[in-house]
């Protein structure tokens, strides 16, 4: 069997699914709640009837996480991710009232140092998270991000636009990562920019 055909087949095999958990089913009576506005028991089995239905018809693949949550990393991820939601709000808020000033805007393309899903999903939305910045794609092998920023006028808004990609994404592996994702951190970023 050549290469290309066993990278197909092992593309077309079908990953394991997760079985709904008792906690994804609680969240999603929680939500259907909050939906209709009340709590009574027909919204509560409504809600349950509705969630299970789902989780159990399109299941989602398993996600291993092999990290380990590092609270002090976790505080600072949450914090820092405060003051960045406020700075790029701002940010944002001014290029708004200047509309007479053109916007000129770029796609970067980051590869990530870490291949881990549950992570690559965090850094995501993270990114998409903060006013200014919108995902466009991302790549699962190799694990790379293209996002979408605003106001860049030169290349050094450019190199600002990549370290704000990197900056989450430390944060995100200190936070969460394996031992060796965050040792990781200290070595070279040499090509690991897109353009």
């Amino acid at each position: 069997m050549t290469q290309e055909r066993r990278g197909a087949a092992a593309e077309r095999t079908p990953t394991r699914r997760a079985r709904p958990g008792g906690r994804s089913i609680l969240i999603g009576v929680i939500v259907w709640c909050i939906l209709w506005g009340q709590a009574d028991l027909k919204t509560i089995l409504g809600g349950l009837v509705v969630t299970g239905a789902v989780a159990w018809l399109f299941p989602l693949p398993v996600i291993r996480f092999r990290g380990r949550i590092r609270v002090l990393a976790l505080v600072r991820l949450v914090l820092l991710t405060l003051v960045d939601l406020t700075v790029s709000s701002w940010r944002v808020a001014v290029l708004a009232l200047a509309w007479r000033r053109p916007v000129r805007s770029a796609i970067v393309g980051v590869r990530l140092r870490t291949n881990s899903d549950l992570l690559i999903a965090m850094i995501v939305e993270l990114i998409g998270l903060v006013p200014g910045s919108v995902v466009v794609e991302q790549m699962r092998v190799p694990a790379e991000v293209f996002v979408h920023v605003l106001d860049v006028r030169d290349g050094a808004h450019l190199e600002e636009a990549y370290a704000s990609v990197r900056t989450v994404e430390e944060r995100v592996i200190r936070a969460f990562g394996t031992d060796e994702e965050v040792a990781a951190l200290a070595g070279p970023l040499s090509g690991q920019e897109l353009g």
